[in-house]
């Protein structure tokens, strides 16, 4: 695997793509996007395909992205990290925040299963996103298929805060068993502090 240490602020433009195993190293420092304009499909600053592994050693890191066009919310998300089908993440340090205030749908973190196993760990960081206009989760776990990989999400630490849901099990596929979530420490905040939907059925607060 490879590791990159930070070493100044950077602001992107572009949506960086993870492949393979990647730690990065925040070391105090920032990376951000800012988007405005119309949105026609989903937009985020990174997208995991791979293991991605996110560490702070300094502290005050964050990885930071926010949209600021008028587009409302047509079925798309914004979105702070994408973690994809069959792709790792371990969050151990620093803030993942999406500090979206329009009407669009915003997650800090959107873990998406559309038949392989897909996991995100928890293990002690900061994870926001705004409630805004719209709706502001901070983790949404999406199944989305009808494969036999799960969602797991593994939460050990850390302060996860939506200003509308902390962490949200979306069951597209309304499969049985499809999500595996293991909660052994952290805090929860959000009008929801954890919920499930179900396509088609009403929100359910856990």
């Amino acid at each position: 695997g490879e590791t990159v240490t930070l070493l100044r602020d950077v602001a992107v433009t572009d949506t960086l793509v993870v492949d393979g195993t990647v730690t990065l190293d925040l070391n105090g420092f920032t990376v951000s996007k800012v988007t405005d304009g119309e949105i026609t499909a989903y937009d985020q600053l990174i997208v995991n395909n791979g293991d991605l592994t996110i560490e702070d050693s300094v502290g005050n890191g964050k990885l930071s992205y926010k949209y600021v066009g008028s587009t409302v919310s047509t079925g798309f998300a914004v979105t702070t990290i994408t973690n994809k089908d069959g792709a790792t993440l371990t969050v151990n340090g620093g803030t993942i925040e999406n500090n979206t205030a329009t009407s669009m749908t915003a997650y800090a973190i959107d873990s998406q299963t559309y038949g392989k196993t897909t996991t995100l760990n928890i293990n002690g960081s900061e994870v926001v996103a705004i409630k805004g206009e719209g709706r502001g989760l901070a983790i949404r776990a999406c199944v989305n298929g009808t494969g036999n990989g799960n969602n797991v999400v593994n939460v050990t630490g850390g302060t996860i805060t939506g200003g509308y849901g902390a962490l949200q099990i979306f069951n597209i596929s309304n499969k049985d068993n499809a999500a595996d979530v293991n909660i052994t420490g952290g805090t929860f905040n959000g009008v929801y502090a954890m919920y499930t939907s179900f396509m088609g059925a009403d929100t359910t607060s856990v």
